[in-house]
């Protein structure tokens, strides 16, 4: 057999083209008059948002406040919410704090209910993510759904949080 040689084309760059810009005067000139909203002037309908602060500062606190005042169609800090079902997935921390706030918070299930999953993550976060879609099939009425804490359900190994 003869010395062949194989010659391996070099792998070619990728191109990093920039972000598509727009321009935020248009944009503010062609604002929608209203955009529907779960809880007016802060959280819209339909939406994805993350609360992030340091640990024992309040977060959980903040949320089940705003479970139960979806749920129950009150104002959260003043400002009209939505009322619908909720889901909590708490992920730490023992479950009779959850019940002892919701019952210092008035829920009452009188209009919208809280679903909570206590359960932990499978190892497989894409796993646990498409059971929660499955709940979610058969709750119709869910407004929200809040993950507590969300740090929990991130596809990051080795990530280290307090709180």
């Amino acid at each position: 057999m003869e010395n062949e040689t194989i010659h391996v084309a070099p792998k070619e760059e990728k191109k990093i083209l920039p972000f598509k810009m727009k321009d935020g005067f248009e944009l503010a000139s062609t604002a929608p008059p209203t955009i529907p909203t779960l809880v007016s002037g802060l959280l819209v309908e339909v939406g994805t948002s993350i609360l992030s602060a340091d640990p024992k500062c309040g977060k959980s606190t903040f949320c089940r406040q705003l479970l139960v005042d979806v749920a129950e169609g009150r104002d959260f800090l003043g400002m009209p919410t939505l009322c619908g079902d909720a889901v909590y997935l708490y992920l730490e921390g023992p479950v009779g704090a959850v019940q002892q706030h919701f019952q210092k918070l008035g829920l009452t299930n009188q209009r919208g209910k809280i679903h909570v999953i206590d359960e932990n993550m499978s190892k497989s976060k894409e796993d646990s993510f498409k059971r929660l879609r499955e709940n979610l099939k058969i709750l119709p009425n869910v407004r929200l759904v809040v993950v507590d804490p969300v740090v929990e359900t991130l596809p990051i190994e080795g990530l280290y949080c307090h709180g």
